[in-house]
């Protein structure tokens, strides 16, 4: 159970962390005026996506903590 809950935490803050990287190279492409909507619009509807993804059984079952750990990493590093 340790284990399974490190391998989840690694790769949830993982990708959570190359998303962030991802969007906020996208806002920097976009430009000044629309960097601040890019990043608060991407960080709302990856948060939301999964924070619903949480409700559907076989996530909840398996990936419950690495869900809400990626959304943790993704919220955090997103925002400049």
């Amino acid at each position: 159970a340790i284990l399974s809950k490190g391998l989840n935490r690694m790769l949830a803050t993982l990708f959570g962390g190359l998303l962030a990287v991802g969007t906020s190279y996208v806002a920097d492409h976009v430009g000044h005026n629309y960097e601040t909507i890019v990043i608060g619009t991407a960080v709302f509807l990856i948060s939301a996506t999964m924070t619903f993804a949480r409700f559907l059984p076989k996530i909840k079952a398996i990936y419950d903590y690495g869900v809400l750990i990626f959304i943790l990493s993704f919220s955090f590093m997103a925002i400049p």
